[in-house]
C-alpha cells in the first residue's frame, strides 16, 4: 500500500477531531471538579474568613503567624541561666581554640599578613627567605 485514499484521510481526520474533543473534555472535568469542590462551600456561605485565617496560620491568625507554639522549641533548656552558662561556656572553648589556632599560624608563618609556605606558595616553587 503507497499510500491512502481521500476516504481514508477524512476517516482519519474525523477520528482525530473527535478523539481531541473527547480528551480535551475529560482533562477539563477531572482538572476543574477538585476546584469546585474546594470552593463551592465558600462561594455558597461556607466558614466565615475569620475561621479560615485561623485554620492557616493557627490561634491569633496572622498577626501571630510567626510567634512560637507549644512544642516548637523542643530540645532548649528550660533553665535561662543554665542555658546562658552553657552559651558562655561554648563561647570561652571558641575562643580558647582561637586563640591556640592562630599562635599555629604564627609558629608556621602564616599570620598577621607574613608570606605563606607550601601550598600557599605554590608547589615545587622555590621560596626566598
Amino acid at each position: 500500500m503507497t499510500g491512502w485514499t481521500p476516504d481514508q484521510w477524512s476517516a482519519y481526520e474525523a477520528g482525530l477531531v473527535a478523539g481531541y474533543a473527547i480528551g480535551a473534555d475529560e482533562e477539563s472535568a477531572s482538572r476543574d471538579a477538585p476546584w469546585l469542590e474546594a470552593a463551592r462551600p465558600i462561594a455558597r456561605g461556607g466558614p466565615e474568613y475569620a475561621e479560615l485565617e485561623e485554620r492557616r496560620y493557627g490561634p491569633g491568625g496572622r498577626a501571630r503567624a510567626g510567634d512560637a507554639r507549644p512544642g516548637d522549641l523542643i530540645g532548649r533548656d528550660k533553665e535561662p541561666a543554665r542555658a546562658a552558662e552553657a552559651a558562655r561556656e561554648r563561647r570561652v572553648g571558641w575562643e580558647a581554640a582561637a586563640v591556640a589556632h592562630q599562635a599555629r599560624q604564627r609558629a608556621i608563618g602564616k599570620g598577621r599578613g607574613q608570606p605563606g609556605r607550601g601550598r600557599q606558595a605554590g608547589i615545587g616553587m622555590e621560596i626566598a627567605s
